[in-house]
């Protein structure tokens, strides 16, 4: 369900007066228009063993009056949007962000400060705050969560709570050195200011992070042609978080129910790699190749940037909100109607919609111009991380669970996110961590969603081995960050998940969140702290 605080946090502003204030902003790189073949993003491949990357976060209202949100990439005489980021085992990114947002325009003229504080102010006085200490929340305020990277939860790497960038700071320097045991495979990068994340994400301020080295593991992916495709939603009249109609979007390619549909080129019957990443803030993906109206098999390759154990073959891959998934698909031959689209899913009585939705048409035609082959990569000789999870014994048992609590009509929903034992409370940044562990520590989790509408658990630094659905062992243990737990039906057990979680290794020591995934949720309260002591 939306989160309601939205609207009471924001004042009616008009489109035209918005429009008005957004005339002296940079606007953002132009999307492409309904109907256009769907490219891939660009490519940013590191050199020599980094990737240097400057970008720029702006907003700006297109002329249906919604609020685009862009990274913004200088690219020769061109700007371009959210380019793909492709960096291999042991490399160094390097990230600038200068944060270009219009404290006025972004969420209207009210902002929130320390404490829940109301400020009518766009700013507060620059010398009182330090962007590795942030104080002042404001909608114009952000940073950068490096999704599903097993990376440091300190400033400058990956620290999202009390990180907090700000219109007039100078460009912030992102550094981290990726693992050279991490897997390879498709992460992604994005806003995470608590209390705005889901209004800049929905904006569409969302990007590809590529691990290379796949074909090492996968080697079946190796000289087909590469698509990478980002799935974002955006609400409309998003500037007043309105509950209503929403539109999905695949590369900024607007998704419908009717014709024209954006346009994917493929060879005749050739094989193509997909690397699909769901970066909504709350739309359940059901994936689907259709030729006419029946499904395509396709080869599951990776979830979430681990590449699977077992080889098999599905008509429907199921990514939650902030999930990956990547795969091999056949195009048709020619004169196939052929589609991609989401089929829908049901997230139960107090849920979202998350209706049936065309994608693509996929045309086959002897002269397309398909994408490259991914690049093969250098892959270091060492054990991979999370090796052995399986078989460790656990060192501790927790339960946790996902509740909402109704105030009323004119009144908030709370969302929380428990340890059972411990009181429900929503989240601010000043509370106290709801877990401390170890590093070492290897912890069996059982969560539960004891509400009426579908969550999605999220954790920072780490993946889980997923054991358990509803108290049965799951087919297929894969390592995953994002996971659906589907609703409670009102009576009855409560839906859960059992799930195995790595502290193993020293370089995630630190504080971190875990939190729903659908960020109107976490921005609402869904979220709470973990420790893990050295």
């Amino acid at each position: 369900m939306r989160a309601f605080f939205k609207s009471l946090l924001v004042l009616p502003v008009c489109g035209f007066a918005l429009a008005g204030a957004m005339a002296q902003l940079p606007k953002c790189p132009l999307r492409p228009s309904q109907g256009d073949e769907i490219r891939n993003p660009l490519d940013l491949q590191s050199q020599n063993g980094e990737l240097d990357v400057d970008l720029t976060l702006r907003n700006a209202l297109d002329s249906q009056t919604f609020m685009h949100v862009c990274y913004d990439y200088q690219n020769g005489d061109h700007r371009v949007e959210s380019p793909t980021l492709r960096i291999n085992p042991g490399d160094y990114l390097v990230m600038h962000l200068t944060d270009d947002l219009d404290p006025k325009s972004i969420n209207g003229l009210i902002e929130m400060g320390g404490e829940g504080e109301m400020e009518m102010s766009g700013m507060s006085d620059p010398a009182s705050d330090d962007p590795c200490h942030g104080k002042h929340m404001t909608a114009a305020s952000t940073n950068v969560h490096f999704h599903g990277m097993n990376i440091p939860p300190v400033c400058h790497q990956d620290e999202v709570v009390d990180t907090l960038i700000r219109p007039y700071d100078p460009a912030f320097e992102y550094r981290f050195q990726v693992p050279k045991n991490d897997a390879p495979g498709l992460y992604w990068y994005h806003p995470h200011p608590h209390g705005f994340a889901s209004t800049q994400v929905n904006g569409g301020a969302t990007g590809a992070l590529i691990i290379g080295g796949i074909e090492k593991f996968k080697p079946q992916v190796l000289g087909l042609p590469e698509r990478v495709f980002l799935v974002r939603q955006q609400f409309l009249n998003g500037n007043a978080w309105v509950p209503g109609p929403n539109q999905l979007t695949l590369n900024y390619q607007q998704a419908l129910n009717f014709p024209p549909f954006g346009v994917i080129k493929v060879k005749p019957g050739q094989k193509e790699f997909w690397r699909v990443a769901n970066t909504t803030i709350q739309a359940f993906l059901t994936l689907q190749v259709l030729f006419g109206k029946t499904p395509q098999k396709m080869e599951l390759i990776a979830l979430d940037g681990i590449p699977v154990k077992t080889r098999r073959e599905v008509t429907t891959i199921l990514i939650p909100p902030a999930g990956r998934a990547e795969f091999i698909v056949r195009g048709p031959r020619k004169k196939v109607t052929a589609t991609f689209q989401t089929a829908g899913y049901n997230t139960g009585i107090t849920g979202n919609p998350n209706p049936q939705t065309t994608f693509a048409s996929i045309v086959a035609s002897d002269d397309a111009d398909e994408p490259p082959p991914i690049v093969p990569a250098v892959v270091p000789e060492v054990t991979p991380r999370f090796a052995g999870l399986a078989a460790a014994k656990p060192t501790k048992q927790r339960k946790l669970y996902f509740s909402e609590r109704f105030g009323g009509i004119n009144s908030p929903i709370q969302f929380y996110v428990t340890v059972d034992g411990q009181k429900p409370k929503v989240f601010n940044s000043n509370d106290p961590t709801a877990i401390v562990t170890h590093v070492g520590a290897v912890e069996d989790w059982t969560i539960e969603n004891r509400a009426l509408e579908t969550h999605d658990f999220h954790i920072h630094q780490i993946h889980f081995l997923v054991l358990e659905e509803n108290g049965k062992k799951v087919p297929y243990p894969e390592l995953q960050d994002s996971i659906a737990i589907p609703f409670w039906k009102g009576s009855g057990p409560y839906p859960s998940v059992k799930l195995r979680m790595d502290f193993r290794q020293p370089s995630i020591a630190g504080t971190f969140v875990y939190h729903c995934h659908i960020l109107d949720h976490e921005d609402a309260g869904m979220m709470a702290k973990i420790r893990v002591d050295p």
